[in-house]
């Protein structure tokens, strides 16, 4: 039977629901030819780092404040930890992230969506703008707060980086995606804030993790995707949020590297499913796979496209109340003594007689 696997996430219509995630592997041209040929929807490129926009801009005659450029400091050894395996195949200013955006726009037949990442995002309205002009089909916003100050609240955080957004949404006419980490108190009060000025969330983003070495008691950073299996650690997350906004576009990420995972994300909600770590684990045909997977799981659930699939959300089935119990049975007054008492002992020293809840004497 003819499966359907398109989909359409926050206004651009893809031929598949997996997008591949922010990786230096996309700003290879070769790798984005096999990336679509491969079966992918849309494909993200590498994160433009904050540090890397405000030196642009100040080359520009633009200045911030000291406590922006603080900020951008202290979110560049994030980007420096995260291109430390690969830093031939990164951006390291903002003129030649531009050039990416239009080499890769021009010739990929898939939309090819720009991201921002850092902590403030101050200077990603003009950032933005840029970018629509360079000719991005959309723009991701991956907000990393692993540096905060001692004195900002979460509450602080979570206003920054609404109105962070809201700022880059007056700025730009193209899809918006926010990429949140987990860490938050109660993250469906955040996606509703936020989606009043996005047009899709993704669900999550992963920070760098600190280790520190034994030998000399020095502190190392790791940065890496999701570990295959991590997705169950998202689903709870994305049902609260799909049931609470139903209109609001969803891509799971981390962790998503076979076919159950993309299954699973979706039909909890997610609207595309996002890779990253599993082509550098097994290349670009694994997407291939993952979608064989999915067409073959569509096909034995006589399923032709994928709104009929996340109709099968636990969400969506009818919930029926647990029976209620029935009522203890009501022993009729019984003349005489009770079964068991002895010949001509009396109603006070007559023994006890045990039932359970439904009455049956034990």
């Amino acid at each position: 039977m003819s499966v359907d696997l398109s989909t359409n996430y926050g206004g651009l219509q893809l031929a598949s629901p997996i997008v591949v995630g922010a990786n230096p592997l996309t700003s290879r041209e070769a790798m984005r030819l096999a990336m679509a040929n491969a079966g992918a929807g849309a494909l993200v490129l590498p994160s433009l780092f904050e540090d890397e926009t405000v030196r642009w801009f100040e080359d520009l005659g633009i200045e911030f404040s000291v406590y922006d450029l603080a900020a951008s400091n202290n979110s560049s050894s994030s980007s420096v930890a995260s291109i430390e395996h690969d830093s031939a195949l990164i951006c390291t200013d903002t003129q030649s992230y531009l050039d990416l955006i239009d080499q890769a726009a021009s010739r990929s037949p898939i939309p090819v969506i720009a991201s921002l990442g850092g902590t403030h995002g101050e200077n990603w309205p003009e950032a933005a703008c840029l970018i629509e002009q360079a000719g991005a089909q959309g723009i991701e916003l991956n907000f990393n707060w692993a540096a905060c100050s001692l004195k900002q609240s979460g509450e602080q955080i979570e206003q920054a980086i609404i109105e962070t957004c809201q700022r880059v949404r007056a700025s730009t006419s193209l899809p918006l995606f926010v990429k949140l980490q987990r860490d938050y108190t109660n993250i469906v009060n955040m996606a509703e804030q936020i989606s009043h000025c996005c047009d899709g969330l993704v669900m999550f983003g992963y920070g760098p993790e600190v280790d520190i070495t034994l030998d000399d008691c020095k502190m190392r950073i790791h940065w890496g995707g999701g570990n295959s299996g991590s997705t169950r650690r998202s689903l709870g997350r994305i049902l609260r949020v799909r049931a609470a906004l139903p209109q609001l576009d969803i891509a799971a990420n981390g962790g998503i590297s076979e076919g159950q995972a993309v299954i699973k994300s979706l039909i909890a909600g997610a609207t595309v499913t996002m890779m990253a770590s599993a082509l550098y684990r097994n290349g670009p045909d694994v997407i291939r796979q993952t979608l064989d997977s999915l067409r073959h799981f569509m096909s034995q659930h006589q399923l032709t496209n994928l709104d009929q699939l996340r109709q099968m959300s636990p969400l969506k089935q009818e919930i029926k109340a647990p029976p209620e119990p029935l009522p203890a049975t009501v022993m009729p007054p019984q003349e005489g003594p009770l079964p068991g008492t002895p010949p001509g002992a009396s109603p006070s020293n007559a023994p006890w007689c045990h039932s359970d809840r439904y009455g049956h004497v034990q």
